[in-house]
């Protein structure tokens, strides 16, 4: 599901001999660098462009050229920052996602109900319904690419020493290492994961939580069935469908009485 290389550059990668790689927190989020102060502008225009191509043009036509253009961002600025189109896609969706545990209410069906809207309104924004189905692609074709020693991780760098174009960064470093996927699980899934086991926990010691429930095989019906609802095209905002979801998550794992 990769994009045709343009000017010989391959938009799900960097250059052959693309800048140094390092971690950094937050989903795709550059770590800051010697030399010079980032200057967080770049970011913010980088993640409007982004956005607005995706809801104009789709994933597949949102290139890192077209993002550079719309932006006014050069494209080694944005290299130093992002490897990929991927990166940059994951980055302006959820790097600023609020990752607070929604507060348990002490009722479980309350409880589903507002992990549910949360989830509902989340998948339900527009550029995500655009993006999700290509992104998902681009991060399983880099997972692959990563597992076979793909070169596109190189850590040469491709503009040489010092800053060649005035954005503030010396030498090309603070891009991070790991892919698009790593971000998207540390950084998205995994804490609202946690958040979510530590809502059914607390629905255990209640004693409303059936035995034997698996907390992770719920988070994913519950994720799972909203996804699949947005990327068959159907709309997330119908309140018939939360009320179905939350009872149906309900009876998976409440505690019943017995009569």
């Amino acid at each position: 599901m990769s994009e045709a290389p343009v000017n010989g550059r391959s938009e799900n990668g960097p250059p052959e001999d693309g800048p140094p790689g390092s971690g950094r927190p937050g989903i795709g989020r550059p770590e800051a660098v010697k030399g010079r102060p980032r200057d967080p502008g770049i970011e913010e225009r980088v993640t409007r462009a982004t956005i607005e191509s995706l809801l104009e043009a789709g994933y597949r036509q949102t290139t890192i050229e077209a993002v550079a253009r719309r932006s006014g961002v050069s494209r080694p600025a944005i290299y130093r920052r992002w490897k990929s189109k991927a990166e940059i896609v994951a980055y302006a969706l959820f790097a600023h996602s609020d990752s607070t545990a929604l507060r348990d209410c002490g009722d479980l069906r309350e409880d589903l109900r507002a992990w549910t809207r949360a989830v509902l309104a989340r998948f339900g924004r527009p550029e995500i319904a655009a993006a999700f189905p290509g992104l998902l692609g681009d991060m399983q074709d880099e997972r692959r690419s990563r597992a076979g020693g793909d070169s596109r991780d190189s850590d040469s760098d491709r503009d040489g020493d010092g800053d060649s174009d005035g954005d503030g960064v010396e030498g090309g470093g603070g891009r991070r290492g790991g892919s698009a996927a790593d971000d998207f699980r540390a950084h998205l899934v995994g804490p609202r994961r946690r958040h979510f086991a530590k809502t059914l926990e607390a629905a255990a010691a209640r004693g409303d939580l059936r035995p034997g429930v698996d907390h992770e095989a719920v988070f994913e019906l519950l994720v799972g069935s909203v996804f699949l609802r947005v990327t068959s095209g159907k709309a997330v905002d119908d309140p018939g469908y939360e009320d179905q979801l939350v009872d149906l998550l309900y009876h998976a794992v409440a505690r019943t009485t017995a009569t």
